[in-house]
């Protein structure tokens, strides 16, 4: 989701501009009336705050997911070198 909703700035080029507001169109209403029903948006990042916000206010649910603690992240390490 990073790399197509992004913050909107003055900077984005016209393409972008048409892409994010087509996005977020078509994430009007979704999964709250008959007709989108069962349909189920799911995105992912490390950048929260990036996200656009009109974006961010469409996904009815937020779960954030903390990085390991130390134990595990060298648990994590040793698996994957191992």
């Amino acid at each position: 989701i990073d790399s197509i909703a992004s913050a909107r700035s003055d900077d984005d080029s016209e393409s972008s501009k048409r892409m994010k507001t087509e996005l977020l169109v078509q994430m009007q209403g979704t999964g709250s009336d008959e007709d989108h029903r069962g349909v189920l948006v799911l995105a992912a990042t490390n950048f929260p705050w990036g996200i656009d916000a009109a974006v961010r206010r469409r996904f009815e649910r937020r779960v954030y997911i903390p990085l390991p603690e130390a134990a595990a992240r060298k648990q994590l390490f040793e698996l994957n070198v191992a």
